[in-house]
Formats: structure tokens, C-alpha cells, sequence
């Protein structure tokens, strides 16, 4: 799990994920210590975009905010 927070573009960028599928998710809050509920990630894999990188990959992702 990683948290990121948008700039003043509303852009963010998450370094150093190794090879593997993701889901993001785009909230306008986050609980302290939600991302880490299995009830709380399990929700959130039905509203999430998936993806998957390969070594080395960037990809760039457009997320709408989820008010869950």
C-alpha cells in the first residue's frame, strides 16, 4: 500500500513499485490507518483502476476521486 498526495497540478507520482498488478484509487480522504483494514482495501478494489508494471515501467494514470 502506498499513499500519495497530488500537486498543485493535481499530479502525483509513486517511485520505486517493483514489477507486479496494482489498484489505485483516488480518495478525498483517507482515515488514519484505513490503508492498512483488510475491509477498507477489500472495498476499495471494486472502485480502483488496475494496472500492471513491468521492470523500469512508467505509466501514466487518470484517477476520479472516489468518495467511497
Amino acid at each position: 500500500v502506498r499513499v500519495a498526495r497530488p500537486d498543485q497540478t493535481g499530479r502525483f507520482l509513486i517511485k520505486g513499485l517493483p514489477p507486479g498488478s496494482y489498484v489505485a484509487v483516488a480518495l478525498d480522504y483517507l482515515e488514519p490507518g484505513e490503508e492498512t483494514n483488510p475491509e477498507f482495501l477489500e472495498r476499495m478494489k471494486a472502485l480502483g483502476s488496475t494496472l500492471g508494471l513491468a521492470e523500469g515501467e512508467k505509466k501514466p494514470l487518470t484517477l476520479k476521486i472516489s468518495t467511497q
